[in-house]
């Protein structure tokens, strides 16, 4: 009896990816890191959003001398968005924070100085106060720093030198147009004997300049120096011309009014002949008949400086009760301010009411002055001591309220520029990252040097400690626009070499360094590369450098990350890929799970392999709108395409094929080898 065995099996469909191009970056940090290069693991705290938990390793570019900052600075460019951008990290979501460099120049990144900037900004338009150390706003709360004892600055100079550059005039006027002075009858002098024909004559601070805001008038010139009044605001000369008197001492008269005792009389003009004289006497301003409204304290012998204003006797003490809306002065460590003689005695008694009675509706806390000029005060309300108010500067619910400057011109520049790559962009956490110190120095009532600043401590990791600092698009609490900020001092602390900083001008950092006596710190980095704390700076301008933080799914094609040849960042979006194999009797289909998601771009390699007794008829590839994708073959087996946008699905049609036996008598092996299509089955007799 004759055995066929026949052979047929399903039809074989295997497709593979060749060819991958993509590369992500986040891909180029790790690979750095693991490899040893100039990147390193970040192995401290960190959190990046608000509202993902921590699912990968961050790295940071790290270099230890200025020629590996050279190598890093020739790997971390990309362009983005249609600018230079500069990898400082990843994200521990998978992204991966940028900072702006500029607009590229024929497709190269080799911006330095204020062209790798946005332009300058402020920080804030006004000189902010310890509640405003956050990112980029002002809580308010501590806005105002109030100055209780002070007066004025005279506008008196002495010792100023003016070169023959200078223009003069014979008079000035206000333009109300300009908001400045113009001259009237300008002139130049060619030598320095000239100059004694200048009194009476007025100047401005800027050599040959006709016009300015700040006029100067000279009251008298000696050794080719002149003394001059400074002109502001459109006041004339008559605005300064003031009456003082000065004495050793002074007495209060019945009517609540003051007196100086055995006076001397002098006007603003006449000043510079008394300055040697005036120091360390009490002095009042338009007198009326030698009684004044208050009286100061001249404790050097120039009008320039700070004087303070002596009026009632002060009770102080370091503690206080508060009672159906009144503040009482507790006794301990009580005392009474009446001469700027015995104003040390604060440094353990920094609560008043600014009365000798000791109760008030909103009582001040001092905080700082120097002996014996200004005193720097915080007024406190609705039962507040100055603990309440340095835990509300940081955890109020409300403490972000007011956007600064610096915050605007950063919104309106992402505003004008990112908003159609804003999808690419993940909302990562830029903090603030503030905290009351634990020794308060001059804030702590019991005691303290009432000439030290406060102490602020920020956080030294990649994670926010605050909600009320976690400044992102997700959180009410701390909430930005768009997704876009600033890098933060850790994040460049890190990196290590100050050369990788260094653009050649100072640029704003993300957080506050801490608070001086009367102003606050900002971290910048300098123009050497340095991070550097900018005391009371926060008026001035400084470049401004956007950081974002791309998504994971950003990748790039083209570049090698070098100045000259820049990363090119595209979202790479993944899509599926379907297999669906129909004849005419039968349907299924098979997924292929390795490859249900495939990168934009590309290249699909796979094998349509008929067993015995089948054979395809068709292959079509379709988007997801039935669209035809088109694809290449050498032999009718070895297929290929380009992933396109799309999900798509690989359609084999197949049938089978009718038998044909043909019968061969091996009459040497006695064996039959029939053939089935091209299986084969051995029959033996």
């Amino acid at each position: 009896m004759k055995k066929i065995l026949i052979i047929i099996l399903l039809l074989l469909l295997t497709p593979t990816l060749v060819n991958a191009e993509t590369n992500y970056l986040y891909d180029v940090l790790k690979n750095e890191a693991e490899n040893n290069g100039l990147a390193r693991e970040y192995t401290m705290d960190h959190q990046d959003s608000l509202t993902e938990e921590p699912s990968q390793k961050v790295y940071y570019w790290y270099t230890i001398n200025d020629e590996e900052a050279d190598q890093i600075l020739e790997k971390n460019n990309v362009i983005f968005g249609g600018f230079c951008w500069q990898t400082i990290r990843t994200t521990d979501t998978g992204g991966v924070k940028l900072i702006y460099n500029g607009i590229p120049n024929e497709g190269k990144c080799n911006n330095t100085g204020s062209a790798s900037t946005i332009g300058g900004s402020r920080f804030n338009s006004t000189q902010t106060t310890v509640a405003d150390v956050g990112y980029m706003k002002n809580s308010g709360y501590m806005h105002t720093t109030e100055s209780v004892l002070y007066t004025e600055r005279t506008q008196i100079k002495t010792g100023a030198e003016l070169s023959t550059a200078y223009k003069y005039a014979d008079d000035i006027e206000w333009n109300s147009t300009t908001n400045k002075w113009d001259m009237i009858n300008p002139f130049e002098i060619s030598s320095e004997e000239e100059f004694s024909n200048l009194v009476g004559k007025y100047t401005f601070l800027r050599g040959t300049y006709t016009s300015d805001t700040v006029a100067r008038y000279i009251t008298s010139v000696e050794d080719g120096k002149i003394t001059y009044i400074e002109l502001k605001d459109g006041n004339t000369l008559s605005y300064y011309n003031h009456t003082y008197v000065y004495g050793d001492n002074y007495s209060t008269n019945p009517d609540g009014t003051y007196s100086i005792n055995n006076p001397t009389t002098i006007t603003l003009i006449e000043y510079p002949q008394h300055y040697g004289n005036i120091k360390q006497k009490y002095i009042c301003k338009n007198p009326n008949n030698n009684k004044c409204q208050s009286v100061s304290y001249v404790y050097s012998s120039s009008l320039q400086d700070y004087t303070h204003i002596v009026q009632n006797k002060y009770k102080f003490a370091n503690g206080f009760t508060y009672e159906n809306g009144k503040y009482y002065l507790n006794q301990t460590n009580e005392f009474i301010y009446s001469n700027p003689s015995n104003l040390s005695q604060m440094k353990m008694a920094h609560y008043t009411c600014w009365n000798i009675e000791g109760e008030c509706t909103d009582i001040s806390y001092v905080y700082y002055h120097r002996e014996p000029r200004n005193i720097y005060t915080q007024k406190l309300r609705n039962g507040d001591s100055i603990e309440d108010r340095l835990n509300k500067m940081v955890n109020n619910e409300n403490v972000n309220t007011n956007d600064s400057v610096l915050k605007t011109k950063i919104e309106n520049w992402f505003e004008e520029n990112m908003l159609p790559y804003i999808d690419d962009i993940e909302d990562v956490i830029y903090c603030s990252g503030r905290k009351p110190g634990v020794n308060f120095n001059s804030w702590n009532p019991n005691g303290g040097n009432y000439n030290n600043n406060i102490s602020l401590i920020f956080k030294s990791t990649m994670k926010c400690e605050n909600i009320t600092d976690s400044f992102s698009t997700s959180n009410d609490k701390a909430k930005l626009k768009y997704p876009v900020g600033l890098i933060t001092r850790e994040e460049m602390a890190v990196m290590s070499t100050s050369k990788i900083k260094n653009i050649g001008v100072t640029y704003w950092l993300m957080n506050p360094y801490g608070f001086g006596f009367y102003f606050p710190y900002y971290n910048t980095i300098s123009t050497d590369g340095s991070i550097l704390p900018q005391g009371g700076d926060v008026p001035l301008s400084f470049g401004v450098r956007p950081a974002i933080s791309l998504k994971s799914n950003m990748g790039f094609k083209e570049g090698d990350g070098s100045k000259n040849n820049p990363y090119i960042i595209k979202e790479i979006q993944k899509y599926s890929v379907d297999v669906q194999i129909n004849n005419e009797t039968e349907e299924f289909d098979i997924n292929i799970e390795d490859l249900t998601q495939v990168d934009e771009g590309e290249e699909v390699n796979f094998k349509v392999i008929p067993i015995k007794g089948h054979k395809v008829t068709s292959i079509r590839i379709v988007d997801e709108n039935n669209n035809e994708v088109e694809y290449n073959t050498t032999d009718n087996k070895n297929f290929v395409f380009t992933m396109p946008a799309t999900n798509v699905t690989i359609i084999p049609s197949y049938e089978r094929v009718k038998n044909a036996v043909n019968v061969e008598d091996n009459k040497n092996t006695k064996e039959f080898v029939i053939e089935v299509n091209d299986a084969t089955a051995v029959v033996y007799e």
